[in-house]
């Protein structure tokens, strides 16, 4: 008796980055995506494991990250400790809020132009901010209407992007705007409270 496999199955992604196969031509569940790979079982199984080598939810890498930067940004120089408090602990929303940050596009670790054209084409991308400790590497949902890529080549990779996404940070709802060089995938982004 032969049981193998012959449906085609879809790669697809939720918005915590994490990933899974559902049958071709199935309606997909609510908060899930499909990222443009399809094939066997075994096929999308192993494009999972070659992309997917962070288990963790995003919003959980968000968070031991901001427990990482609140904890660093707290450490007091005793030498120069005059009796005055602590200052008020910095929270990772408010240090990377309504101020241009250096970033790049990354997700858990890779960087490379089609990555940045699959999570566009799936509508979710990763941006790496390089100015905190450790990096910081945030989940956003792309904004098609409000993002600019008329001023790109992605096919290429030339040219610039604009981009403008949705994201929850610590509980926190926001938005996020960053301006991509295409050539480098390197650019600068803030965040900011959504209306």
């Amino acid at each position: 008796m032969n049981l193998e496999d012959s449906r085609t199955y879809d790669v697809v992604v939720n918005l915590e980055g994490q990933y899974s196969i559902w049958n071709t031509g199935r309606e997909l569940p609510s908060g899930w995506t499909a990222v443009g790979k399809s094939g066997s079982k075994t096929d999308c199984l192993s494009y999972i494991r070659g992309l997917w080598t962070d288990m963790r939810p995003s919003s959980l890498r968000a968070a031991m990250e901001a427990d990482r930067n609140g904890f660093a940004n707290n450490l007091v120089d005793e030498s120069e400790n005059t009796g005055q408090t602590a200052r008020a602990k910095e929270t990772l929303v408010d240090r990377l809020r309504d101020v241009d940050h250096p970033l790049r596009i990354e997700s858990r670790g890779v960087t490379a132009l089609n990555t940045f054209k699959d999570g566009v084409r799936r509508g979710y991308v990763y941006l790496l901010f390089t100015d905190t400790v450790g990096g910081t590497e945030l989940g956003m949902k792309v904004n098609r209407e409000g993002s600019n890529f008329a001023n790109a080549d992605l096919d290429e990779g030339t040219g610039s992007v604009h981009l403008v996404g949705e994201l929850n940070l610590d509980g926190v709802d926001l938005q996020c705007t960053a301006d991509i060089n295409l050539a480098t995938l390197e650019g600068s982004g803030r965040l900011h409270l959504q209306a």
